[in-house]
């Protein structure tokens, strides 16, 4: 009789001890994102836009992991970078936000003034990162670039965003 009381007892014990385990956090690299903003692009806020197509997948698959194990993602760092040769001279400021088909639009972080003569800008990054879990548990991620430019500009815009994820994660 005791030995039928230890069985579930190990079981329910052993339950509570993998749900309450620490998640594991590993970070995640979005290389050469390009947001592009079509001409004619006027004086003022124009919107540069990206897709991602599950680019959480590669990670998921190498970790042997399902969706339901992410415990948390959100935005530790982001890099925009050109090669224009008249650099980011041509912007006042940028936003860069996250929404997908099913989600609302999150803000991820900003740059604001925009130094001259820089080929590479870093992103501050929004402490409050709402949403951002969600967002990557959809098939399409847009990452949208707002930024508000000096002049008016006839042809196509772009630049090219490093985003890193802080991706915690449960044990298998």
């Amino acid at each position: 009789m005791i030995t039928n009381i230890k069985t579930p007892i190990f079981f329910l014990l052993l339950g509570l001890l993998i749900s309450c385990s620490k998640p594991v956090e590993k970070t995640v690299t979005l290389d050469n994102i390009e947001l592009t903003a079509e001409g004619p692009l006027f004086e003022g806020s124009n919107t540069f836009q990206a897709t991602l197509e599950s680019p959480l997948n590669a990670f998921l698959k190498e970790n042997d992991l399902t969706k339901e194990d992410i415990a948390e993602i959100t935005v530790s760092g982001c890099t925009l970078s050109t090669s224009d040769s008249n650099f980011f001279n041509l912007y006042n400021s940028a936003t860069i936000q996250f929404f997908s088909d099913n989600s609302e639009m999150q803000n991820v972080g900003v740059i604001n003034p925009i130094p001259q003569n820089k080929k590479e800008l870093t992103v501050e990054i929004a402490k409050e990162q709402e949403g951002i879990t969600e967002i990557f548990n959809d098939k399409n991620i847009y990452v949208v670039g707002d930024a508000i430019i000096k002049e008016d500009v006839y042809d196509n815009l772009s630049f090219t965003a490093t985003i890193k994820l802080n991706v915690k994660h449960y044990k298998k």
